[in-house]
């Protein structure tokens, strides 16, 4: 088994068709029930490299790892390394799908350039935005904190703080704001990761610490100074 003619027919052969097919596949997959039609409905973290993860590991434990173990990997030492074969191969197709992911959305995103907000309800949705004429409201920001716990053995404590802000026009001067049909909202987000192993009452500090800074932060920011935005669902008419 120690023939390159051998290992490439039995190992290689079949790595490239499953690296090739994984890409392809998926990446149809991906533009065109989450992207082009949007048919499902995915969190990106998950379209872009959880499932990804998951279908290199599936097609390389049932075709590759037969194979693998076919092959004579004993050492001197009389370690076998076939774990180390299967991970490689399932990294090897893994990232670059990741990848493909990530510059597809890219690719395939579509810029609309808007001169007011109020003509986003009558073009055809895409995935970006830009405007002429706007006005951010700060004073009708909604926010929101949120904290949760990742990591390994939960270690990671989790702060973060959105801020979403209602984009109009121009600046409002005879209407009053809940008289103002919202169209679009500008989100920002800020966050922070600490020990979970820190005290209850170091994590109050923290977190109130984090809160506050993120409030300055955001009264502080010229929310206009963008090159474009992201919409991932528009609102109902």
């Amino acid at each position: 088994m120690k023939d390159f003619g051998t290992k490439f027919q039995l190992i290689i052969r079949p790595f490239l068709v499953i690296f090739i097919s994984v890409i392809c596949l998926y990446s149809f997959f991906h533009w065109w029930f989450l992207i082009k039609n949007e048919g499902l409905i995915i969190d990106e973290a998950i379209a872009n490299f959880a499932i990804p993860l998951v279908i290199s590991v599936v097609p390389v434990l049932m075709y590759l790892l037969p194979r693998i173990k076919l092959l004579d990997l004993t050492s001197r030492k009389g370690k076998n390394p076939v774990a180390g074969y299967v991970l490689m191969a399932c990294i090897a197709i893994a990232v670059p799908t990741m990848i493909a992911q990530v510059y597809l959305i890219t690719a395939t995103g579509e810029l609309t350039s808007l001169t007011s907000i109020n003509q986003i309800s009558a073009l055809p949705k895409t995935k970006y935005y830009t405007l002429k004429s706007l006005y951010i409201d700060k004073q009708q920001a909604r926010p929101k904190t949120d904290i949760n716990i990742s990591g390994k053995h939960n270690t990671n404590y989790n702060m973060a703080v959105y801020m979403p802000c209602p984009i109009f026009d121009v600046k409002y001067a005879r209407h009053k704001p809940d008289t103002l049909k919202l169209l679009a909202w500008l989100g920002i987000k800020y966050q922070k990761t600490i020990s979970n192993r820190s005290s209850a009452h170091d994590k109050q500090l923290a977190f109130d610490s984090f809160v506050k800074q993120s409030q300055d932060d955001f009264d502080k920011r010229d929310l206009t100074k963008f090159s474009y935005w992201i919409v991932s669902a528009l609102p109902e008419n």
